[in-house]
């Protein structure tokens, strides 16, 4: 990873855009992330100072900073969205970057068994993509600016997503378990979207499960 250039792209380019946005007084809903909270407690809230782990998490963090001085006196609102780990249909075309949904989905229709990092407690807060997209429809609209957690509410294991996902495709491959090789890695992710309930009118329609039975329907039928 080119830090420089994440950097360059995430910082200046959204320079640039919130320069544009006063200039011409438009409204501005950017996607900031769950990166900025690094090692903080679950379940993460707004009010909660940035940690970021990586080089990712600050660009985002710098990002929210950017956005809360210039909304400052400013007629519109700039309203940044911290995505949890989204999933859904479209990102076969992230490669790597993936959800771990996909990447499972992949590796179990291709009859190899499931591979997370021991013992597969670690949690994350999975969101699905349709409720993400009503998110940024809602802030087009939100009556106040700021940062607000996108997220189904909930932590959802490892584990728990691996049987989710075999019980759907009704295969019966065990998990395969290995060493974390990360020194700095976020064990646990849960959005608090109190906020984002009250100031945007966000309430996700589906749950972790729902989400991934009408992902991998979508998946089964598209031939993704």
């Amino acid at each position: 990873m080119d830090q420089r250039l994440m950097m360059h792209r995430n910082v200046e380019g959204f320079h640039r855009v919130i320069e544009y946005a006063l200039r011409f007084q438009i409204p501005v809903v950017y996607a900031s992330s769950a990166g900025v909270y690094g090692a903080n407690p679950s379940p993460q809230t707004e009010e909660q100072s940035p940690a970021p782990l990586n080089v990712y998490g600050f660009s985002k963090a710098v990002l929210d900073n950017v956005a809360r001085k210039a909304a400052i006196g400013f007629s519109r609102t700039i309203v940044g969205l911290r995505y949890f780990n989204v999933f859904g249909p479209g990102e076969q075309f992230k490669g790597s970057a993936a959800s771990m949904i996909y990447q499972l989905y992949r590796q179990m229709k291709a009859g190899k068994a499931p591979r997370v990092f021991k013992w597969g407690e670690q949690g994350r807060d999975f969101v699905y993509v349709k409720d993400v997209v009503e998110a940024n429809i809602l802030a087009l609209s939100a009556r106040s600016s700021g940062s607000f957690n996108i997220g189904s509410g909930s932590e959802t294991s490892f584990n728990t997503l691996i049987e989710t996902i075999r019980t759907a495709l009704a295969l019966d491959l065990k998990t395969e378990y290995f060493d974390n090789p990360y020194d700095f890695y976020q064990e646990h992710t849960c959005a608090s979207i109190d906020l984002a309930r009250e100031v945007l009118g966000y309430a996700p329609r589906f749950s972790v499960p729902d989400g991934i039975r009408d992902y991998l329907d979508y998946l089964e039928h598209s031939g993704r």
